[in-house]
């Protein structure tokens, strides 16, 4: 289970942190407020960890890992705008720390 989310200079989220109750969570907001990377980035961390654990691997997934599934799962369908702000080349840090 997904227990928190925290992003950094990712999309429109400049330092963002989400903690996940354990029944339904809800995402509101506006057209273009981020509702949809949300999803993807608690995807990406989920997809990442169990496919660590389905090949045996204890630890959790490293940031490395979490980066470049992520930057993956954006380029699969999102616009360049999105796309860039999630690639290796931007500038500044990107975090995405998460406990599963």
């Amino acid at each position: 289970m997904l227990k928190s989310l925290h992003l950094v200079n990712f999309t429109v989220f400049p330092d963002t942190k989400f903690k996940f109750g354990k029944n339904l969570n809800v995402i509101v907001g506006e057209n273009g407020t981020g509702k949809s990377h949300i999803l993807k980035a608690a995807y990406s961390a989920i997809a990442v960890s169990a496919a660590r654990a389905k090949d045996g691997g204890a630890n959790p997934p490293n940031k490395s890992k979490l980066e470049a599934a992520l930057a993956e799962k954006l380029q699969a369908g999102v616009s360049s705008r999105w796309t860039r702000a999630a690639s290796p080349t931007q500038s500044g840090p990107r975090q995405m720390p998460v406990e599963l």
